[in-house]
Parts: C-alpha cells; structure tokens; sequence
C-alpha cells in the first residue's frame, strides 16, 4: 500500500512539472493600457492589470493598481524616450510595450568624423607664420573632438600637437603654423587625425630672397634721335633696379658742344628705375649735318645715345597751283556773278603769286586778265562776272607757272529756286519757347516770299511767314502745349516768281520736368517794417505757373504771390522763418522746396 501511494506522489509531481512548462511557454503580459500620452514633460498611462500590483515604467515604480485593476501613472519632469515606447509591467513575467502619442521619435545625433583640413596660406616664406583650419562632418560631440597635428618636415615647419574643435561646431582653427628659414624652396605634409581617420595638406616653404642687386646704369636714350639745328630732344635715363636712397645722380657729357649741350647731371628719384626729362638736349644751328654723342655715367657704367643734328632745310618755291572751284558752279539766268576760288600745293612765294584768268566765252561769262594771291597763303579768290541774260556754259581757267586749272560754268534758264533746309525740324518741347528756321536759297529777287500750303503746325505754335522780314528765311515759333507730331508743306516764292515746295515733321517733346531753381534755399533777409519782396523761380514745366504756401511759417506780415512767384509784404516780427512753397504748372506737375527768412529787427 505504501509503495501504491509512493508511485501515485509521483505522478502528480511530473504532472505539476508538465503544467508548469506549458504554462510558461504561452505566458501572456499581465498589463493593458488604455491611455499612453506624453505632453511636454508629463506623463500620463492609465490601464488594467492584476489587484494591487505595483506598476513599473521602463522598470521604474511609477503608480499602484487598485483593487479592481484599474491604475493611472502621472508623473512630471519626465524625459522622453528617443523611440517614444515605454514599457509598462505589474510583476508579470510579460511586459506590456506602449506608444507614447504626442512624441516623435528622433534620430540619434551624426557621429562626427575627420573631413579634411586646409591651409592658409599653402605657400610661406621660411620664417612665416600660418593657420590650419580642420573641418569634421558633423558637429563635435560633448567634450569637443581632439585632432592629433603632425608635420612630416619639422625642419621647415611645426604644428600643435593636438586642436580640440569646441562640442557643437565643426571646424577649429590654429595660427600656429610656425615656418623656419631655408635656403631652398621645400614641402611639409601637415596631417590630422580624429578617431582612426587622417587627411592631409601640403605647405609649401620657399626659401628668402636674396638682396637685390645695387641699381646699375642700363640705357640711355635720346628722342627724337634726329632734330634740326636749334631744337632740342628729351633725354631717358634707365637703371637696372629702383635708385637707392637719395636717388642715383647720374653724370652727362656731350662729345660736341658746338652742335648739342647737356646739364652735367639727371638724378633719377629714390624708389624708381627711370627718368625721363624734357628739352634735356639743347641743339645749335647748324649749316651741315652733324652728330654728338651724349654719355651718361653711373657708378662705372657708362651708356651712350647718338643725336643727329641738321641743317636747315632750303628754301623752297611757291607751291603750284592745284585747283579752280567755282561757287556756285551752276546759275540761273539773270545771275550776274559767281565766286571762284584758286588752291595751292604750298604757300605762295615771298611777293605774292600772279595768277592768269582767261574765260572760254565772254558773252556767257568774264574774269579778270589776272590776280594776285598773297606770299604765304594757300589759297586765293576773284569774282566771275556772268551775262544776266545769256545762257550756256563758259571755261573759267586759271595759270601759274606753266600750270593750268580750269572749271565749268554753267547758266541755265531753268530755275534753281529751292528750300535748302532738311526735315524733319529740330523737336520741341511742351512748355519751352521754340523757333525752327527754314531756307530757300538761288532764287532770283528777295525778299523770298513765304506761304503753309497743307497740314499743321503743333498746337501752341505758328508758322511765321513773312513775319519775320528775313530776306531768304521763315520759322515755326511758339510755345508748344501738348506732345504730337504733325506734317505740313511750305512753299518760298522768289521775286521772279519761282516757286519751291518743300514738306517737313515738327515732333514735339514731353515738358521738362518742374523744379524750383533759386539756387539756394535761403532767400534774402528783411528788415521789420521794411518792404520785403524775393522773387521765385521756375524751371521746365509748362506756363503759367501758379505758387502757393503749403508748409512751415512765414515771417508774420508776408505772404507768398500766386504768380508771378514771389515772398512780399512788410514784416512785423524778428526771428528766422522757415516755410515749404508749391509751384503747380497748367501741366499737372508740381514742385516743393524749403526756404528760410532772416527778418532783423
């Protein structure tokens, strides 16, 4: 019986075991939540578990179960977790894992690594000083990010051991870049080191310049290098290197004196490696071609330029007749004279040059048996006497010195009545006085006498016609008012009764702009009691203008005249007044402008 009861004891222990595994392996969590919120730094998980358990968050006791289960953990000054889920357990085997609403989840922060560093200047002088700048690609954790510095030729250069780049940034900077004399041009690498990664950048170090070489005398030159006898020539000094301090004197000698001279000396200033000086060579009248040679000394060193001087030129003869030009060299019938005028190749000779005239037909036109040109002129002129009433062409020659011009005259009945002036007329402008000139010319009688045959002048202007008892010429005047542009035809009538139409384009501008051109703005001063007036002026716009007072005070007893412009009255009151006055123009501009008043007692 006993040992019946023995088996059975054990039976059940195997049987508890088994339970016990197939519970363990489906154990489930103990907790649900309901509600799991964080705002700010609270935060708020309400749910069930089991009676009167502890509730831990993230393994902390945050809250109680009550009696039924229900539990609410508010807790302040709390810090979100970086994936917002928390996980929430009452003892239970299981956990219960809960997002967190009104967190966002944020990514951890970029581990910083070595991106590269960077010299200024790359290339020193031994002796010189420089910076690094290393840079990392993200921002330098807690504490900074310490970059290990290293030259590979401490004998040019040296750098810091290590730069820290401070928590935050990315880059630091070193001026410790310390570079020691050479005698040749020589590298360092400079390298940088942050966590397992190294980047590089070469210095280049190049050796002192040795002293320059003292200032030596390299050319001189003289310009021009040939001149006649009497002239002078500029000289240029130029040295090897800038003049030393005090300048570089350099000595002069001419090897003939009796044709050029120079100073005994040029000093070429401090600072600079040439000279040149105007009129340095002075040259004396010579009746034969010759030289001297001008040296220059510096130090030793002797340079040399060569100046040719010459004689005077002979003398030359009068310059040959070149040409006959008649003006006009067509004319109509009744003309009863035309100009010619004679040209040289050079000035005429010492008493003038005699010039023969001869005419090809005396009953079309005449000349005289001769004239005179005066010594030294180029050019000469006579009158060409024509047949008011012939028609034809004459010859008109002129000869010197075995040299023969001639030109053509031609009379013609035809008329050669025209208006000369070309269109379109100059533009005028809204607002501003305007006159535009027409002219005939080569009728036969004035006055010429003028007419408008079709179309319009601008608004505000007038075709003058005869008004202006001008013997060849018309005009178009007035005051423009508004921007256009009209065509109209003119016809001119000689006193033989030709007649020449011609029609023309008047463009008329905008009004230039309005502005107050007193010039300054203190007007000037007055006296109490004493009859004050200043005058205002104008300028561009279109007339009539019309002022007024809009602004500051005027001395008391003053006023401002509405046109023309003017400050007038009889003060009562001492002081200095300032005031703002208007000027409207019928356009629609307007203008201001601040003044003052000095009114003394």
């Amino acid at each position: 019986m006993s040992g019946r009861r023995s088996r059975l004891a054990m039976v059940l222990v195997s049987l508890t075991a088994v339970m016990w595994v197939l519970q363990t392996g489906t154990a489930q969590a103990a907790v649900t939540v309901s509600r799991a919120e964080v705002s700010g730094d609270r935060l708020r998980i309400e749910g069930r578990s089991t009676a009167n358990r502890a509730i831990t968050v993230d393994g902390v006791q945050m809250g109680t179960s009550d009696g039924s289960g229900s539990f609410r953990v508010e807790r302040s000054g709390y810090t979100r977790p970086a994936d917002c889920t928390v996980d929430v357990n009452d003892g239970s085997a299981v956990a219960t894992n809960a997002r967190l609403s009104g967190c966002t989840v944020t990514s951890p922060p970029p581990t910083a690594a070595l991106s590269a560093i960077s010299l200024s200047p790359a290339t020193v002088t031994g002796g010189a000083s420089g910076s690094a700048t290393v840079t990392l690609t993200a921002a330098a954790p807690a504490g900074g990010a310490v970059v290990s510095l290293t030259s590979s030729n401490t004998a040019a250069a040296t750098v810091p051991t290590t730069l820290t780049v401070p928590a935050g940034v990315t880059t630091a900077t070193t001026s410790s870049v310390l570079t020691s004399t050479v005698s040749a041009t020589t590298t360092s690498v400079i390298s940088a080191t942050y966590n397992g990664t190294t980047r590089t950048a070469t210095l280049t170090v190049t050796g002192t310049a040795p002293p320059p070489a003292p200032a030596a005398l390299a050319s001189v030159s003289v310009s021009p290098s040939t001149v006649q006898g009497g002239s002078t020539a500029s000289t240029t000094v130029t040295l090897t290197s800038p003049a030393p301090a005090g300048g570089a004197v350099v000595s002069f000698a001419s090897s003939n004196t009796a044709a050029a001279t120079v100073p005994a000396t040029m000093t070429v200033p401090e600072g600079v490696n040439s000279r040149v000086v105007p009129t340095f060579v002075s040259t004396s009248p010579v009746v034969a071609t010759t030289s001297s040679v001008v040296s220059a000394t510096y130090d030793g060193v002797t340079r040399t330029a060569t100046i040719t001087v010459t004689a005077p030129p002979p003398p030359q003869p009068g310059g040959a007749l070149d040409s006959v030009i008649l003006s006009p060299s067509t004319v109509q019938t009744g003309t009863t004279a035309t100009s010619a005028t004679l040209a040289f190749t050079a000035l005429t000779p010492t008493g003038g040059a005699t010039v023969s005239l001869s005419s090809s037909n005396t009953a079309i036109a005449t000349v005289p048996a001769t004239v005179t040109v005066p010594a030294n002129s180029s050019t000469g002129a006579f009158q060409v006497a024509v047949n008011p009433s012939a028609v034809g062409t004459a010859t008109i020659s002129a000869s010197y010195n075995g040299v023969t011009r001639s030109a053509v005259l031609t009379v013609t009945s035809q008329s050669l009545f025209r208006i000369i002036t070309e269109s379109p007329l100059p533009n005028a402008r809204v607002g501003e006085n305007y006159a535009g000139f027409i002219e005939a010319c080569c009728g036969q009688g004035t006055p010429y006498r003028w007419s408008l045959v079709s179309g319009t002048v601008p608004d505000g202007l007038r075709f003058a016609g005869n008004d202006l008892r001008l013997s060849r010429t018309t005009a178009v005047t007035g005051v423009p008012t508004r921007v256009q542009t009209t065509t109209f035809t003119v016809r001119a009538r000689d006193g033989a009764g030709n007649t020449a139409t011609k029609t023309f384009t008047l463009t008329v501008d905008p009004a230039s702009p309005l502005v107050i051109t007193n010039g300054t703005d203190q007007l000037r001063d007055g006296a109490v009691g004493v009859a004050y007036e200043a005058s205002l002026f104008p300028g561009g716009g279109v007339p009539p203008y019309r002022w007024s007072h809009v602004a500051g005070t005027l001395p008391p007893g003053l006023s401002v005249q509405a046109s023309p412009g003017r400050v007038l009255g009889t003060p009562t009151v001492a002081g200095t007044f300032t005031f703002t006055v208007r000027v409207d123009d019928s356009g629609g501009q307007f203008a201001t402008q601040q003044f003052s008043i000095r009114i003394l007692p």
